[in-house]
């Protein structure tokens, strides 16, 4: 849900002092709306907007934060919808770590406060609480900044931002009018509320459950939202609707459905180390087409089937997409590999149909040992596509992209990449492309590394620095290891 939180963060701050005079303060069905002087319209029409549209949710809001209070029963309802009874106190626990952001979003209920665009201006923003409204004078643009506590909870209690321009027309994020951004309210609203639900049975399924295959993002996506929709329609309907609806595919997403590919759509963990995909940028919709495969693979089956699915992979450390995909035929009957194919682009399916990625990376291998690394970086990037979970065709795109040069954030990616895929598989060896070429041999140093094998990887840096004694990247590793033996002592 992070995708719909960063728009709500944008509509809140926490409490702060600013230096603006405050001319007077509309009270209307328990919201405080403050405003500068010369703006009561403006407070007056914010009044009717919240009763129409944000008010209502109230009564629902406190419903949940009050469940979650206490959260030994939503725990027990994600556990039991799981399969997983022996997780609900860590589900327990882990909820709780959400409840400071409840407190903090009850202020959207009761605290509403109007500014001048030129006063914030003036100010430079607002700098004080967890969120921070700062204006670049450079670019004459408001921005939005978040930060947490140390614990990484949003403390402090937020109140819900309006921005009014010269010509006293709200503005909102400079481009937004007061419809849009109560829209923008009530879904980062639902989201905030119910994301605590999608965020702990992610947890649970990735850490106690294992179910974590660094290429099966999909599945753990698109089963958190759906447990996060069954319970919490249990206590707001009506937020857990907008909910869902923030998470599904919209008309607007039709003409770019046919870049996203969910087979190799990495876990958060892989996601941010540079590993492109197809359809990259266009996160939330990767997102929102996981919560509608599930949501097809779940509908009109029994309330137990996501239990039984995931008791058939229990047995199965980190299970792939392939095994996901049969143990859904097989409680359901739904062939969800066939529903998956929906959601690639054509090219790759019919590749992944083809069975064409062994293919790819044989002429890819042959390219790159006759020195086109740019052509088999084109062919590796379509084989992963196309088979993401094949370790040798990671490393050896790893390998081609240190050779050209430029690109060793994204070899590093693929390095580590390679180390969570032999973990998922319970282990097993690589068979390097150019094993005896000294950027390989530095690879496998990494691999060695970052797979706790720390003696094989001093042994590879050192056999690089003979080849090569100005390697930079191995001196610095050797460096990285040297400190990983001080920080763990004799």
């Amino acid at each position: 849900m992070r995708y719909r939180i960063r728009s709500f963060i944008a509509c809140i701050v926490a409490f702060s002092t600013t230096g603006i005079a405050v001319a007077g303060t509309l009270q209307v069905n328990g919201l405080s709306i403050s405003y500068p002087d010369g703006l009561e319209a403006q407070a007056r029409e914010a009044a009717e907007a919240a009763s129409e549209v944000l008010l209502p949710l109230r009564a629902e809001f406190a419903a949940l934060r009050t469940a979650m209070a206490e959260p030994q029963a939503v725990a027990g309802r994600i556990a039991g919808l799981l399969g997983a009874p022996e997780q609900a106190g860590t589900i327990a626990d882990n909820l709780d770590h959400f409840s400071p952001m409840s407190q903090a979003l009850e202020g959207l209920f009761s605290d509403w406060r109007i500014f001048r665009r030129s006063e914030l201006v003036a100010t430079g923003g607002l700098r004080e609480g967890p969120v921070s409204i700062v204006y670049d004078a450079q670019s004459d643009k408001l921005t939005w900044e978040v930060s947490f506590g140390s614990d990484q909870r949003l403390t402090g209690r937020a109140f819900l931002l309006l921005i009014v321009n010269a010509e006293g027309e709200f503005c909102i994020g400079d481009d937004h009018g007061l419809e849009e951004h109560i829209a923008h309210s009530v879904e980062g609203l639902a989201g905030f509320s119910v994301a605590a639900l999608h965020e702990v049975t992610e947890c649970a399924m990735a850490v106690g459950l294992g179910l974590h295959h660094p290429y099966a993002r999909w599945f753990n996506e698109g089963v958190s939202n759906w447990v996060a929709f069954q319970v919490g329609r249990e206590y707001a309907p009506l937020l857990a609707v907008v909910f869902l609806s923030c998470c599904l595919p919209t008309d607007a997403d039709q003409p770019v459905r046919g870049s996203m590919n969910l087979f190799s759509w990495p876990q958060k963990t892989y996601a941010n180390q540079a590993i492109p995909q197809s359809g990259e940028g266009n996160e939330r919709l990767l997102y929102a087409a996981s919560t509608e495969l599930i949501q097809q693979v779940l509908r009109e089956q029994p309330p137990d089937a996501l239990a039984e699915i995931i008791g058939r992979l229990k047995s199965t450390r980190n299970p792939s997409t392939k095994a996901i995909c049969a143990a859904v035929q097989a409680t359901t009957g739904v062939d969800c590999w066939e529903l998956l194919l929906d959601y690639a682009p054509e090219d790759v399916r019919n590749g992944i149909r083809e069975g064409r990625a062994p293919a790819l990376y044989s002429e890819a291998k042959e390219k790159a040992l006759r020195g086109d690394y740019s052509g088999a970086i084109d062919l590796l990037e379509s084989a992963i596509e196309i088979g993401p979970s094949d370790p040798d065709a990671h490393l050896c795109l790893a390998w081609a992209l240190r050779k050209v040069g430029g690109r060793e954030e994204e070899a590093e990616g693929h390095v580590r990449m390679v180390v969570a895929l032999l973990r998922s598989s319970g282990g097993g060896r690589v068979a390097p492309c150019a094993a005896e070429d000294t950027e390989m041999i530095y690879l496998l140093g990494r691999i060695s590394q970052h797979a706790g094998q720390l003696s094989r990887a001093r042994e590879l840096f050192g056999a690089v620095l003979q080849r090569d004694p100005d390697h930079k990247a191995a001196r610095s590793a050797l460096a990285e290891l040297d400190d990983q033996g001080a920080a763990t002592g004799p």
